[in-house]
């Protein structure tokens, strides 16, 4: 398969928020104005047409609206991007195309127009059922608003929801945490992303955590929640297919899986990363710089991020790809990088087989049970 012919991903940041989370160390903006989110909405469509001559041959099966929130921009700013998309790249015919939203900011009238433009999926960023929970994360939602919504996207006709939730938070028990998980169950979602709190030491809560002004759950109890978790959602035929993932049949996010399977992605907007090849690049997070770059005809300046030789490829492959439940397939990754895995990692590969932490079948390698909850310690072995 030549590189045109690959699958590939397209990841559109958009930076606004009304209000940053607690926990949150993406690049965002809390000061803005409509007039500054147009300007930027013409300058992404700027960068669409200027980056067409690297990716322009490129088919995308994956859109994704990230931030930030997305779901701030009006039904004619997402239909602008999307046209722009379609007319200077290939889309795939069955492209799943994502919008992160929070509950706080959508409408009907919104939602109508989202789907007439094409968005076919909503990431809903519930976080949590509990309102004492939401307000802990900064975030601007209540409960109450998570419901309503859900049932708008419903009668909108959006027939594939994720609820992004998240568990670990301070003083959070394991009751809680389960009743969050039944609460987002009752509500039947084609997917649910369960994430461990990570907390960078910049944030606000990352400061009160180290000064001591609000605890974390010990290891143990992490481990019990990720393993009822895995326990619930599986009793309520939602399968794992990644670490933090779990899908009804036929749900699982398509954008997610380019990433873990290490395929190519075109990242557009101020923060957003592409990864081309070995080659990874980043466009630099200050907005003003970018509108007058593209304004001027210009691709926003970039930094690169990392340039991968074939065996670094190889082990960044083995390591995203270990985290879905399906782990990695030896002559797939032969086939793409020309390297043995097995051959090339016979030692490491050994050692957590012994130590059950992998298992291979065929030529097939994945994490076992006891591999999920040491999953880190399993992916330093690879590192390059």
């Amino acid at each position: 398969m030549t590189r045109k012919d690959s699958p590939a991903a397209l990841y559109i940041h958009i930076p606004f928020c009304v209000q940053k989370c607690s926990y949150c160390d993406f690049y965002s903006l809390e000061a803005w104005d409509s007039s500054c989110l147009q300007s930027y909405v013409d300058a992404l469509t700027g960068e669409i047409r200027l980056r067409c001559h690297e990716w322009g041959e490129r088919c995308f099966a994956s859109i994704f609206f990230g931030g930030g929130t997305p779901s701030l921009l009006n039904t004619a700013q997402i239909a602008t991007i999307l046209d722009s998309i379609y007319r200077y790249y290939r889309v795939h015919p069955q492209a799943e195309i994502t919008i992160e939203a929070n509950p706080a900011t959508l409408g009907r009238q919104k939602l109508r127009g989202y789907c007439y433009a094409g968005v076919n999926r909503i990431s809903l960023g519930v976080q949590s059922f509990f309102d004492d929970e939401l307000l802990l994360l900064g975030r601007i939602h209540s409960a109450q608003d998570v419901y309503k919504t859900f049932d708008m996207l419903r009668q909108a006709g959006i027939d594939n929801i994720n609820l992004d939730l998240i568990y670990g938070l301070p003083n959070q028990s394991m009751g809680r945490w389960l009743a969050n998980l039944r609460k987002a169950i009752e509500l039947k979602p084609e997917h649910i992303s369960a994430y461990l709190l990570q907390l960078e030491a910049s944030t606000p809560m990352g400061q009160q955590v180290q000064h001591k002004e609000l605890a974390l759950p010990d290891d143990e109890l992490l481990l019990q929640m990720y393993h009822q978790t895995r326990n619930l959602l599986q009793e309520s035929n939602y399968f794992q297919y990644e670490i933090s993932n779990f899908a009804l049949t036929g749900r699982t996010c398509q954008h997610n899986i380019f990433y873990w399977k290490a395929y190519d992605y075109l990242g557009l907007g101020v923060g957003a990363v592409s990864k081309l090849g070995g080659i990874r690049r980043l466009n630099q997070a200050a907005i003003e710089q970018y509108i007058k770059k593209v304004e001027q005809h210009e691709l926003p300046p970039q930094t690169l991020l990392e340039s991968m030789d074939e065996h670094e490829q190889l082990a960044d492959a083995i390591i995203m790809g270990l985290r879905m439940v399906e782990g990695i397939n030896r002559q797939e990754l032969y086939h793409r990088f020309g390297l043995d895995p097995y051959s090339r990692y016979e030692k490491e590969i050994d050692e957590c087989i012994n130590r059950e932490l992998l298992l291979q079948d065929g030529d097939m390698l994945r994490l076992t049970e006891k591999g999920y909850f040491l999953s880190n310690e399993v992916f330093y072995r690879f590192l390059p």
